[in-house]
């Protein structure tokens, strides 16, 4: 008898946590320089966003966009969700 495993990857707390840090101290950065935030096409916050993304992360995901203006200077980011 054959029995196929999938692999998942677990995270003990505290990486969790230092994830989430990151990812949240990256965003407030963002938004402190006047970068629209974006989470499935609607305005949002960096703990929104990184709820959202910490949440997903189990079940797909978020891809991130950058997008720039004429000149290239970073405008906006829109996190999407990833559907499987």
């Amino acid at each position: 008898m054959r029995v196929d495993i999938e692999f998942t990857e677990f995270f003990s707390y505290q990486e969790r946590w230092l994830k989430y840090e990151e990812l949240l101290r990256e965003l407030l950065i963002y938004q402190s320089r006047r970068i629209m935030l974006l989470l499935n096409g609607r305005q949002s916050t960096p703990y929104e966003i990184t709820h959202a993304c910490m949440v997903a992360e189990e079940g797909g995901g978020y891809m991130r966009d950058y997008i720039g203006d004429d000149n290239g200077k970073l405008i906006q980011i829109s996190f999407d969700k990833i559907r499987e």
